[in-house]
């Protein structure tokens, strides 16, 4: 309806677990637009196949990605551990506490994951 536009959810975990699961499960499910999440310590995005993120200025933060859907590959570079077109396991720890070194690219070839950016280096 609005091209261009894009989705930004705050307050979105809640603090429950469960709770942050379901709304993670139902953001991934829109596919009309980006989708953001922002919270207090962290700006996260919903990256689905094709979708990359270009992470500026953010030295020394700590960076995670994690799968969200089976069969997702991405790359990462610019991060102390960088992963070129790595499968990441569904909900597994593959892509979690990296470090952002430089300009840093995140790329999802297949699939969908959740990719985090928290606010200072934790």
């Amino acid at each position: 309806r609005w091209p261009g536009a894009e989705v930004v959810a705050t307050c979105a975990t809640g603090g429950r677990p469960d709770m942050a699961l379901s709304v993670l499960g139902l953001l991934a499910s829109y596919e009309d637009a980006p989708i953001w999440i922002a919270e207090d310590k962290v700006v996260a995005r919903i990256l689905r196949g094709g979708e990359s993120w270009t992470i500026e200025g953010s030295e020394g933060k700590t960076f995670s990605i994690i799968a969200i859907a089976p069969g997702t590959v991405a790359s990462e570079h610019g991060l102390e551990w960088e992963l070129d077109h790595s499968p990441l396991g569904l909900l597994a720890d593959t892509g979690i506490s990296n470090v952002v070194r430089s300009t840093a690219t995140i790329q999802v070839h297949t699939g969908i994951a959740i990719a985090y950016l928290y606010k200072k280096g934790q």
